[in-house]
């Protein structure tokens, strides 16, 4: 299973325009959840936050992964979903990004090495003269 959460953050104008607590609260929070047969996305908020009462507590906002991971848990009778499949591109892509890492390191080393040497030469050229 793979998934992503997250929540919105409140600005102090909500403090002082409704009380709202704006460090220990946030305005909604979701989840969305997939696997390879099913995905599940839920969502808790207020659509219109004018008070207090309406956002929600750190523990509240933790409860949409709650009732994501459940849902997706029935969604799937409780069994183990099928793993992904790799992607056999995205691995020869990594592959050559590595090597062309190395290379780049390597002709870096090489550079400074020819730049070094340049710079005993100039030091050595200005003492002769």
């Amino acid at each position: 299973m793979a998934g992503k959460s997250g929540s919105s953050t409140f600005d102090d104008t909500a403090y002082y325009n409704y009380g709202i607590d704006v460090v220990n609260s946030t305005k909604d929070s979701w989840m969305i959840g997939y696997t390879t047969d099913y995905t599940v996305a839920v969502w808790q908020g207020a659509d219109v936050l004018d008070s207090a009462a309406k956002a929600l507590s750190y523990d509240q906002a933790k409860t949409t992964q709650v009732i994501m991971a459940n849902v997706m848990k029935k969604a799937s009778d409780n069994k183990v979903p099928a793993a992904f499949e790799k992607n056999q591109q995205e691995s020869s892509r990594k592959m050559e990004l590595n090597t062309l890492k190395k290379e780049i390191k390597k002709q870096t080393i090489c550079m400074l090495v020819v730049i070094v040497m340049l710079f005993i030469k100039l030091r050595l050229l200005k003492k002769t003269t």
